[in-house]
């Protein structure tokens, strides 16, 4: 699945607008929208911005599948 994907059906499990996830992370809703539409932006992000994104899926464990 591609960075694109997974970020906006996360988000949307998550149940966050991208304002709010933007907020979470520490990004404009501008680069949220452009991470969700364009695989090659990934590219651009540094290492800390992705961490914040994977921190913020591990804080909110309702993102992960039952077992």
């Amino acid at each position: 699945m591609k960075n694109t994907v997974k970020l906006k059906w996360n988000r949307k499990r998550l149940g966050m607008t991208q304002k709010a996830f933007a907020e979470h992370v520490g990004l404009s809703v501008q680069t949220i929208s452009r991470l969700e539409l364009d695989e090659t932006a990934w590219a651009t992000l540094k290492t800390e911005t992705v961490d914040k994104i994977q921190s913020l899926y591990d804080s909110m464990a309702s993102w992960q599948p039952e077992r």
